[in-house]
């Protein structure tokens, strides 16, 4: 498996908000970092999380994540 990134967000609850929405749309999805590898930032921010795909679904993945942001805007 090739990972791609389809989304980079603040935290970890994000991230998992995200996950679950690809994996129910049947896109197999992790993230890059965790709270026990993220290094702290002054003024108690986490580095940020990368959401993963496999290089083949990376553009279903996308055009989903367009879809709820355009969604979300109106």
């Amino acid at each position: 498996m090739t990972a791609v990134t389809v989304a980079v967000v603040p935290n970890e609850a994000e991230a998992d908000m995200i996950l679950g929405l690809l994996r129910s749309n049947g896109i197999e999805a992790s993230h890059r970092g965790s709270t026990m590898t993220q290094s702290v930032w002054p003024m108690g921010r986490t580095s940020p999380i990368e959401v993963v795909v496999d290089e083949s679904d990376a553009t279903q993945a996308r055009e989903l994540l367009d879809s709820q942001a355009d969604e979300a805007s109106e």
